[in-house]
């Protein structure tokens, strides 16, 4: 007998050692190797910020004002603040994500309700009949009340692990919710420059379809006056029809994006909205992206799974104790009133015997107090491979975590690569339009003197405005690679947006 009971209490001083040993190693989780010190495009961008591609230094110590801070407004933009700020108050996604955290936080008060005594109240009614060969027909009636308290004792932390996982579901639940805020800003500031740039390209096009134009007008003249071909003229009105196409294809597309705003901003299509410039703007300086650890505290997501790694590692916990006896303390008071009455009297009444002094009414309070002990001894290897399911569940979670890290450390890396490039090959299309300018005035020079036909002038002109073309693209380019790099840095900014957005949606 001594030796079962030591063994009894060895198994459980092993359970509460695996359970603690589990909860303090995975608090507050970390990557799984050191993060740099320092993105590694960084020194390259620094360099040639020096003079090379001419990008401005970013700060040299990062500020954690500049991740709460809204960046958009940096684009000088107010039409954009007030559509993206129209996009996260109605947004039809953001609305089910947050209905979404209101589940979890009702989820959470379930799970915390465990932790608190149960009481309950009842009260019953009665009335019926009783036949006795001595007292004859009785009639009773009955009605009681009581308050059951039942509490179970949280011997092993089992329903307080329970509440604090649920609430690090709250926690990284609300997490999603604000990388779906930087998500969206980041599809709205996109559509919106889309628009921009469809409107930007539309009035270069105008422009060069002018100057297209003109030149047709001037090589019908050159042939009235029989110094030109009927070819040169057949190809500069190519040039004039596939400039209308183009300008046609422009126009749909700015409708279709118009169309797409519309809806991110949860209304039909079509809806109406403040009208776009049709110019792109020069950007600021690149935010400062000095510290790769920063994406610890400024990622959603990042953050989102550290409190999910936290979550799975209190479930553990709760597996383990879900194995260890329990016991529950029960009180119940209860007030009763009875009354009996004979309504009609026994046949085999013994003689003198007075049954009416065993009728009236009886009242009164009374009470039960008790403890349930229960000890799982056997349950078919259940517990054990819930505590096993548990564990694997926290393995997922640290692999997820480790790769949300890499992925966010890509982004902000492949941002940063992609905008210093993109610097590059706005110089060299920059220069290639001084050139192909140069060009336009060399062949027109030739052609006006008879050395050549049209085509080399034309060629100029489509190689002119196919480089002011890629130069806008390039432009566009740039404030992509912009955007999805705040992205890729996250920032605390969505949540006071957050918290305004659930004041206004109850």
């Amino acid at each position: 007998m001594t030796h079962s009971r030591f063994a009894l209490v060895s198994s459980l001083a092993l359970c509460l050692c695996l359970d603690g040993c589990v909860y303090h190693r995975l608090r507050d989780p970390q990557p799984a190797r050191p993060l740099p010190s320092e993105y590694s495009s960084r020194a390259e961008a620094t360099a040639a910020s020096e003079g090379e591609t001419g990008i401005p230094a970013p700060p040299a110590e990062y500020e954690a004002a500049e991740a709460a801070n809204v960046w958009w407004d940096q684009l000088g933009d107010p039409a954009l603040d007030a559509i993206i700020r129209r996009t996260l108050a109605v947004n039809l996604s953001l609305n089910a994500m947050r209905a979404r955290v209101r589940q979890a936080e009702a989820l959470a008060d379930i799970a915390r309700a465990s932790r608190f005594p149960q009481v309950s109240f009842e009260a019953r009614f009665g009335v019926g009949t009783q036949r006795s060969a001595f007292q004859g027909n009785t009639r009773t009636i009955s009605v009681s009340a009581s308050l059951p308290v039942s509490y179970e004792v949280d011997l092993w932390a089992r329903r307080s692990r329970e509440a604090e996982a649920s609430r690090l579901d709250v926690e990284a639940m609300r997490l999603d919710t604000q990388a779906a805020y930087i998500t969206l800003v980041a599809s709205a500031t996109e559509a919106w420059f889309d628009l921009r740039s469809v409107r930007a390209q539309r009035d270069l096009l105008t422009t060069q379809q002018a100057n297209n134009q003109t030149y047709l007008e001037l090589v019908e003249l050159r042939f009235n006056q029989g110094l030109a071909s009927a070819v040169d003229v057949h190809q500069q009105r190519v040039q004039v029809a596939d400039a209308d196409a183009q300008l046609a294809l422009l126009v749909g597309t700015e409708e279709v994006l118009r169309q797409r705003l519309s809806v991110l901003i949860g209304e039909p299509p079509g809806a109406p909205f403040p009208e776009a410039a049709a110019t792109l703007p020069d950007l600021p300086a690149p935010p400062d992206a000095q510290f790769p650890a920063s994406l610890l505290m400024n990622r959603p997501d990042v953050r989102a799974a550290a409190r999910r790694i936290e979550a799975s590692d209190r479930r553990v916990s709760v597996a383990i104790a879900q194995r260890l006896p329990t016991i529950v303390l029960q009180f119940t008071p209860t007030y009763g009133w009875n009354n009996s009455e004979i309504i009609e009297p026994g046949e085999n009444t013994i003689p003198g015997f007075d049954a009416s002094r065993f009728t009236g009414a009886v009242h009164g309070f009374t009470y039960q107090a008790g403890a349930q002990l229960s000890v799982p001894l056997f349950d078919g290897f259940r517990g054990r491979g819930m505590v096993e399911l548990e564990r694997a569940r926290v393995a997922e979670s640290i692999e997820n975590f480790h790769d949300v890290i890499l992925h966010a450390l890509l982004e902000v890396e492949a941002a940063l690569v992609q905008e210093r490039q993109e610097r590059v090959r706005m110089e060299h299309l920059e220069r290639r339009i001084e050139l192909t300018a140069a060009t336009v005035d060399a062949a027109q020079a030739r052609y006006r003197q008879g050395l050549s036909d049209f085509l080399p002038v034309l060629s100029a002109i489509a190689m002119h405005q196919g480089a002011e073309a890629a130069l806008l693209d390039a432009r566009r380019q740039l404030i992509s690679h912009r955007i999805q790099l705040h992205r890729a840095l996250g920032g605390t900014w969505a949540e006071p947006i957050i918290a305004e957005a659930e004041s206004n949606h109850p």
